[in-house]
């Protein structure tokens, strides 16, 4: 990755997702469900998919609305690792 490093991208994420569920990003870990232990709902799902595509400048096709990209904080960074332009 030349412009966006995977530290870089695991940060933003996280915080990402800590404006969201509306939680510290200190104590948000890569092991943390979206669901079970943050709290995520279908409205703040969508929430978050939209802050994604602002924060890293990519469109969501109906393909990547699998639930195995967004079970975990871990996944959701492999998502966007995977979707953010080299």
């Amino acid at each position: 990755m030349t412009n966006t490093s995977i530290d870089s991208i695991q940060t933003k994420v996280v915080h990402v997702i800590a404006k969201i569920v509306k939680k510290n990003a200190e104590n948000i870990v890569d092991d943390h469900q979206l669901i079970e232990d943050l709290g995520l709902d279908s409205l703040l799902f969508l929430d978050l998919l939209a802050e994604l595509e602002s924060e890293f400048g990519f469109e969501l096709s109906i393909d990547d609305f699998d639930p195995e990209y967004f079970h975990s904080v871990r996944s959701t960074v492999v998502f966007v690792k995977d979707r953010v332009p080299a």
